[in-house]
């Protein structure tokens, strides 16, 4: 993978043949928000992640699925806690609690399916800039060199 990036980088930078290629062009500053952003979601634990996912509107119309039962769930178990005044031990109560833990669960484990693409994506960034570096410091020193001659 690293290799395949750093050809990548190193193909763009040429640009004959940067034309062949179909790539979406992105910015070295993108390139370091990406770095950034997945060295700051590498510390995010799940539920810090799923507002992440919630607040960016990322992971799919799957976790949107999940997260809008759960805020149904939660709204029934306020209802019928609350204006309907059912105990907790009642099996519906029961029931909502269960429901409810299993739905997070699910939620906090798509998000962290979400974490880790981010985090391969910021890591891709960073070989991308590594390889990009290299090629610009061979390019400084093949210009130094034929100065020279």
């Amino acid at each position: 993978m690293k290799a395949v990036s750093c050809f990548l980088a190193l193909l763009s930078l040429v640009p004959q043949y940067a034309g062949a290629v179909d790539l979406p062009s992105v910015t070295v500053e993108h390139l370091y928000y990406l770095r950034a952003r997945a060295q700051r979601l590498q510390e995010f634990k799940p539920d810090e992640m799923v507002d992440y996912c919630l607040g960016l509107k990322i992971g799919g119309p799957a976790f949107d699925s999940v997260y809008a039962q759960v805020l149904w769930l939660r709204t029934e178990l306020v209802k019928v806690t609350k204006v309907d005044i059912l105990p907790a031990s009642d099996p519906y109560v029961r029931w909502l609690n269960r429901a409810l833990e299993a739905h997070i669960g699910v939620l906090r484990e798509e998000a962290m399916h979400v974490q880790s693409g981010l985090l391969k994506e910021g890591s891709v960034a960073f070989d991308t800039l590594d390889a990009i570096s290299k090629a610009q410091k061979a390019v400084e020193n093949a210009a130094e060199n034929s100065a020279r001659k």
